[in-house]
């Protein structure tokens, strides 16, 4: 389906046919691309389901909006904003979405209609997030604040301001709650009693093991939570119960971590988590019993994906800029005739990775790829080594073991009291402040007699910089340089009297 731009402000409604072949085969009903009145391609940025799954709000790079009903088979656009960041239907008034703006400010705009009902304003940041209560209010959250609305009359009821230098990775409202989940930069969470804003309850960053939160999803019934960094590591929490339930390691072949949420069908509200990889596969895990059920492959790499509660339907936003909606009906049950890993193959287990032949067999490849003098002539050529492939490269030089026991066990032991100056002397943000942090942390743990090097942190950034994402690889690199290129530097650069090398 392509959707033609209209420059006109009048709501016209166009009808369209689903795609019934593909439908019984991978489950992709509907491919939507979009165009202006030249022919040109328009990239589509972000999309959303309303509360009963069956209308999808879709915007491009440009400002424009467009509506698309799966049950009517009916689509129309909705007049031109400015730079739009974020789409949520509103829960409050059937009728209505809201847009957020890179003004920082949200507007309500009435999709039937095309005309602006509101424009709540008050966030010194672009907001982020949207999220409603139970009754008629609404919460939309930037990194500097929250502010809680009343939609009746799109007032502002209350401001969750934070103190200088705190930011917000998360805020929302519990399902089917008045309660307040708020996640801080330095992952420690609180939740708040709606009304008085009382903390209930403070989830410490500790029980985290040193995991830097990006991504959090919640249950449609708000008993439990999950929540990854980039790395691909679950943790798993009860917010029934107010602990940690585990955590679930994903296969090797999962690299890292862009996107989670529940999906949630009428016979299975918790367990199915959506995990959308970083090479743009998403995968549906059962985490009661930490199986891959299936993973879903579109045509091109998926960059975002849209899913509501009790809905058979999934939207994704395509690195090409297009659209695909799926029926994930065939993704949450037993695969039969879906292209995807079988449940034997990717059944793992807490702290333990599978290792199929098909692995070793793509190591093995690599290696042949990865040679030492196909290497040396890329970097002759260009003088470096491509940014995508960088991080792989090095560690298939260094020979790195990626050796996760070990690598737990140092983090377990943090060393206290040392370099503590860090933020005084390294002017870095505040993320590469505490990931230095924990790696000198590890450093030390791993050998005392670096506590002494007043310049080892100088020494890691460049590492820690190219690394980020990967902790233990850039951890076990760095190791590996000292052990073989900087030991006789160490000591003949520190007297240390009751050792003498051989």
């Amino acid at each position: 389906m392509d959707l033609i731009l209209n420059k006109g402000n009048d709501i016209t409604k166009k009808s369209f046919t689903l795609n019934r072949q593909q439908f019984h085969r991978d489950g992709l009903i509907l491919n939507v691309h979009h165009t202006d009145n030249n022919s040109r391609r328009l990239r589509f940025m972000y999309t959303c389901f309303n509360a009963s799954g069956d209308l999808i709000a879709s915007a491009d790079s440009k400002g424009n909006l467009f509506l698309i009903d799966i049950t009517r088979r009916k689509f129309w656009g909705l007049p031109t904003v400015d730079s739009c960041t974020l789409l949520q239907f509103s829960s409050y008034r059937e009728c209505e979405i809201l847009i957020g703006l890179k003004t920082n400010s949200i507007i309500i705009m009435n999709f039937e209609i095309g005309t602006i009902k509101g424009n709540l304003i008050g966030h010194k940041s672009v907001p982020n997030n949207i999220s409603f209560s139970r009754c008629t209010f609404c919460l939309t959250s930037s990194k500097t604040e929250a502010i809680v609305w009343d939609l009746q009359n799109n007032l502002k009821l209350k401001i969750l301001s934070l103190e200088t230098g705190a930011l917000l990775k998360h805020v929302s409202f519990l399902p089917h709650s008045n309660h307040i989940i708020g996640c801080y930069t330095d992952d420690m969470m609180n939740i708040w009693e709606f009304g008085t804003f009382r903390i209930l309850r403070v989830i410490p960053h500790s029980i985290w093991n040193n995991m830097n939160i990006k991504y959090f999803a919640i249950s449609c019934d708000g008993a439990v939570m999950a929540v990854s960094s980039n790395n691909p590591v679950l943790a798993v929490y009860s917010l029934k119960n107010l602990k940690l339930l585990k955590f679930i390691e994903l296969p090797e072949h999962v690299k890292s971590i862009k996107f989670l949420k529940f999906i949630t069908l009428k016979d299975n509200l918790r367990s199915i988590l959506a995990i959308l990889s970083g090479d743009g596969i998403i995968l549906f895990l059962d985490t009661l019993k930490n199986i891959i059920i299936s993973e879903l492959k579109a045509q091109h790499e998926i960059i975002k994906f849209d899913h509501v509660d009790l809905n058979i339907f999934l939207s994704c936003v395509l690195c090409t800029g297009y659209i695909q909606i799926f029926d994930i009906t065939p993704y949450t049950e037993k695969p039969i005739k879906v292209p995807a890993l079988t449940e034997k193959k990717l059944k793992f287990k807490f702290q333990q990775r599978t290792s199929p032949s098909k692995i070793e067999e793509l190591k093995e490849e690599m290696d042949d790829v990865l040679n030492i003098d196909k290497l040396r002539s890329i970097l002759k050529e260009f003088g470096e080594y491509p940014e995508t492939y960088r991080t792989l490269i090095w560690e298939q030089l260094l020979q790195l073991p990626n050796n996760t026991v070990v690598y737990d066990g140092i983090r377990k032991y943090q060393v206290q009291n040392v370099f503590q100056n860090i933020d005084v002397e390294y002017r870095a943000n505040n993320r590469s402040t505490k990931f230095l942090k924990i790696l000198l942390s590890n450093l030390v743990t791993w050998c005392g007699f670096f506590a002494h090097v007043h310049y080892l942190p100088v020494f890691v950034y460049p590492f820690l910089k190219v690394f980020q994402n990967r902790p233990i690889v850039c951890f076990e690199a760095i190791a590996t340089i000292l052990c073989k290129y900087g030991s006789h530097f160490f000591l003949s650069s520190f007297s240390l009297k009751n050792i003498h090398p051989k």
